[in-house]
């Protein structure tokens, strides 16, 4: 089952999504004024993704869960601050895997 959740850090709220077995698959990152920082996507990572689609966690999000400061959220919610932040950010809404030398 898909999970949406969300977490202030500091300034910065910060959106996931998670895959089926409870891993990050895409992360928004926002300032409170809605800008965007981030929106990545697992599938698109590669050696210099950190530069380019900013920084996606590579941990499972079990125990993140469970802190009393994140917020579950609508899937339609997720998508929602997922396309203003990519397109902001310049970026398709669609997630491209990364195929290597591309």
């Amino acid at each position: 089952m898909k999970i949406y959740a969300r977490q202030a850090v500091g300034s910065t709220w910060k959106y996931h999504e998670t895959d089926d077995e409870g891993w990050d698959h895409r992360t928004v990152s926002l300032r409170e004024d809605w800008t965007p920082v981030v929106a990545a996507a697992l599938a698109e990572a590669r050696p210099s993704s950190e530069r380019d689609w900013g920084q996606v966690a590579w941990v499972s999000v079990d125990e993140w869960l469970r802190r009393p400061d994140v917020e579950l959220i609508t899937a339609v919610k997720f998508e929602e601050v997922w396309s203003l932040a990519r397109g902001a950010l310049g970026l398709p809404v669609e997630v491209r895997p990364y195929r290597g030398n591309e």
